[in-house]
């Protein structure tokens, strides 16, 4: 079964490259104009991970996730939120109102996909997604670091299995 992701990222070209990246990975993904549309999509068909901008027209990210979480019918939702003004403090709100993650807007389409299945697979048994192991960072400048040497995001089951100590085991 095909997870699903609903986008409420404000930028086209943010949007457009990060649906590609998670759809290459086994995602469906829908997009929303604003946070408000977002709910109007989530009522129709359940979203497994919402990915939002904390700033938005109208009704804030932050808002949305408080939202998502207060009702029992969505609080089971993986929210990623993405922001251009990251910081310790902005990243602490954005988990204290229930997101898993807060990213900086700015973190590649691929990166961020991979980050987003990272999270989805620790919800379920298995740490599998659509086909792919999930290989997991203990922090972030660790996964940037493995990223910069080329290490793939995710790598596929029949690939090579890496110790803790980011040499190939066999």
């Amino acid at each position: 079964m095909r997870k699903g992701v609903l986008l409420v990222i404000t930028e086209p070209g943010r949007a457009s490259a990060l649906e590609a990246a998670l759809a290459d990975i086994g995602y469906d993904v829908r997009r929303a104009r604003t946070a408000e549309h977002a709910l109007v999509l989530i009522g129709a068909s359940m979203p497994d991970v919402v990915v939002t901008d904390l700033v938005q027209p109208m009704m804030s990210g932050l808002l949305l996730t408080e939202l998502l979480k207060a009702n029992p019918a969505t609080n089971n939702i993986i929210v990623v939120a993405t922001t251009n003004l990251l910081s310790s403090e902005v990243a602490r709100v954005a988990r204290d109102v229930g997101c898993a993650d807060c990213v900086h807007e700015a973190t590649g389409a691929k990166l961020l996909a991979a980050r987003i299945a990272t999270l989805h697979a620790g919800q379920y048994p298995g740490g599998r997604v659509e086909g792919y192991q999930v290989v997991l960072a203990n922090d972030a400048q660790t996964a940037l670091d493995a990223v910069e040497r080329g290490s793939p995001d995710l790598v596929p089951e029949t690939a090579t299995k890496h110790d803790s100590t980011g040499g190939q085991s066999s």
